[in-house]
């Protein structure tokens, strides 16, 4: 069965594990085809794969090390083909030079990465808050989806909008109201798990995506939650409040952008029904 494209980066991008084994795999595949072909035939290029993609998924160490190890397949490849030398520090030097080469392609690709993720970070995240903004939790939830719909797994979708903070801009000034929202998502982070999405939409309207959450699980979560910015709503003497639509969801039975909708329907619901509340919606099937 295939992999999806969007899955496996994820899990490249998320699971060292992955990177790992992805990594030796191709390097030891590149070796022995290497030692196959012969000395005649140069498989240097190749090398160039396994060392791109632990650079380009993992971290700048990483990838100088992959370098370093397919240096030495490459060695152990040349050496066990019968390639003989007219001087035997002709070797070293042909080890040294592809060393070399091999971790300035590694710096390389990984600077090429750090500015990739640096305009990515600038377009995809809401400069007041440090929260994902919708381009940017579009991006990330798309991909933490589809892996979610192959392992068939639940999760579900939380819209949040601030009560009354039309209030708070209107009578203590729009520095409190950037205040607020600073801290409202610093609330939020030290809340919810490192795996949860959250994201500013814009003004106070904020959405969650708890990944791998079944309804008990959201229940605990949001009431923790709320509980949390409540208190810091009192803590600072904010009027405010927090209306919260939750659905939980089988993957693999609705589209994300329903799911999307739905949530930020049950969300107007709490708000035209008194606010201040949490309201949460299973719409699981029965079949799992």
């Amino acid at each position: 069965m295939s992999v999806p494209l969007d899955t496996l980066k994820y899990r490249l991008e998320k699971s060292h594990g992955f990177q790992i084994l992805v990594c030796g795999f191709m390097l030891l595949f590149v070796t022995l085809l290497d030692f196959i072909t012969g000395y005649e035939i140069s498989f240097f290029i190749f090398y160039s794969f396994p060392i791109g993609l632990a650079s380009w998924y993992g971290s700048r160490y990483f990838g100088i090390l992959t370098a370093l190890i397919c240096m030495m397949g490459w060695a152990v490849a040349d050496y066990y083909s019968g390639h003989a030398y007219s001087h035997p520090l002709i070797p070293l030097w042909n080890g040294a030079t592809r060393l070399i080469f091999f971790m300035f392609m590694a710096i390389a690709i990984r600077q090429m990465k750090e500015k990739y993720e640096l305009q990515i970070r600038n377009s995809t995240v809401d400069n007041m808050t440090g929260l994902l903004n919708s381009r940017g939790f579009y991006a990330q939830t798309k991909s933490l989806y589809s892996l979610l719909k192959r392992e068939k797994q639940s999760f579900a979708l939380a819209y949040i909008d601030i009560d009354n903070f039309k209030t708070v801009n209107d009578t203590m000034g729009h520095a409190e109201g950037d205040d607020v929202l600073k801290k409202i998502a610093g609330g939020m982070h030290y809340s919810l798990r490192s795996s949860d999405i959250i994201c500013r939409l814009g003004g106070d309207e904020f959405i969650i995506f708890l990944p791998k959450t079944n309804e008990d699980q959201a229940k605990t979560a949001l009431k923790k939650l709320k509980n949390n910015l409540d208190n810091i709503a009192r803590e600072n003497d904010w009027p405010i409040g927090f209306s919260i639509g939750a659905g939980v969801y089988d993957s693999h039975a609705l589209d994300l952008e329903d799911a999307i909708h739905q949530s930020d329907a049950l969300m107007y619901e709490v708000k035209k029904s008194g606010k201040g509340r949490t309201t949460i919606v299973n719409y699981q099937s029965s079949k799992t």
